[in-house]
Formats: C-alpha cells, sequence, structure tokens
C-alpha cells in the first residue's frame, strides 16, 4: 500500500519508504505521512489542463 501511495504521492523513492514502513512499523508509517507524502507526485494538477 505504501509502495503504490509512494509512487504517486512522493518524491523519493517508493522502494525505501516501503522498506521504512516494513521495518519501522508504526514508526515508520508515521514518518511516511509526515515527511514522505508530500503531494507532489507525477500527476498532473487539474490546473493544468
Amino acid at each position: 500500500m505504501v509502495y503504490n501511495d509512494a509512487q504517486e504521492n512522493s518524491p523519493h523513492s517508493p522502494v525505501l519508504w516501503a522498506l521504512v514502513v516494513f521495518f519501522g512499523g508504526l514508526l515508520g508509517l508515521l514518518l511516511y505521512f509526515i515527511i514522505g507524502r508530500t503531494g507532489r507526485g507525477r500527476r498532473p494538477s487539474r490546473a493544468q489542463y
């Protein structure tokens, strides 16, 4: 789940975030939502159309 979400919403490596969450457990998941999920993903915003 984190890997797929990080592909869309994180400028960092999705593999790295998946490993952080896997080995960090709840702390890793919290770090992902605080640091890793910026919303600046690969999807273009609607304002660009």
